[in-house]
C-alpha cells in the first residue's frame, strides 16, 4: 500500500461548478445536429479511418476541379461536401473531448485510489481498535470484513478476540 498521507488530489468540484460543466455539456448538445443510430445501423455503417478519409478528400477535390456537372442529378455533391465537412468539424471536437475525458478519467483514477487506499488504513485501525476492546469497533470492522469479502471475493475477518 502506498503512503496513505500522500494526497494528490485534495479537491471536490462545487455545486456551482458542477452545475455550469452540465449546462456546457447541455449547450454543446444542443448546438450539434440532431442525430442518432439503432444498434444494429451502428454494426452496419462502415467507418471513415485514415485510407477512408483521402479516398473521400480525393473525390470531393476531383469533383470540384471537373465540376459537379459530370454527375447525375441525383448525386448532391452540396450534400457529400457538407457530410465530410461536418465529419472532419466532429473529428476535432472530438478530439478535444477525449483530451477533456482523458483528464476527467486520470482524477476520477487517482481519487478512487486515494479514497480506498485510506479506507483500507481505516478498516485496519478498526481492526486493532477491535482487538483492543474499543467500543463499537467489533461490529464496524464486522460490517467492512463483511463488504470486503463481497466485493473483493478474499475474507478479512481477523480474530477479535482480545490477545489472539
Amino acid at each position: 500500500m502506498s503512503n496513505i498521507s500522500f494526497n494528490r488530489i485534495n479537491a471536490v468540484v462545487s455545486e456551482e461548478n458542477l452545475a455550469t460543466i452540465n449546462a456546457h455539456i447541455d449547450a454543446l448538445l444542443a448546438i450539434l445536429p440532431a442525430n442518432g443510430m439503432t444498434p444494429e445501423e451502428r454494426k452496419a455503417f462502415r467507418g471513415m479511418d485514415v485510407q477512408n478519409k483521402a479516398y473521400a478528400q480525393d473525390c470531393i477535390n476531383i469533383l470540384k476541379n471537373s465540376g459537379p456537372e459530370v454527375m447525375p442529378a441525383y448525386i448532391n455533391v452540396e450534400n457529400l461536401i457538407a457530410d465530410y465537412a461536418l465529419f472532419e468539424q466532429m473529428d476535432k471536437i472530438k478530439m478535444r473531448l477525449k483530451t477533456a475525458l482523458s483528464y476527467i478519467e486520470t482524477t476520477q483514477r487517482i481519487a478512487g485510489k486515494e479514497a480506498y487506499d485510506m479506507t483500507r488504513a481505516v478498516h485496519n485501525l478498526y481492526e486493532i481498535a477491535a482487538k483492543s476492546g474499543v467500543s463499537g469497533a467489533k461490529t464496524a470492522v464486522k460490517k467492512l470484513s463483511e463488504r470486503y469479502e463481497k466485493q473483493t471475493g478474499r475474507k478479512r475477518i481477523p480474530n477479535l478476540e482480545k490477545g489472539k
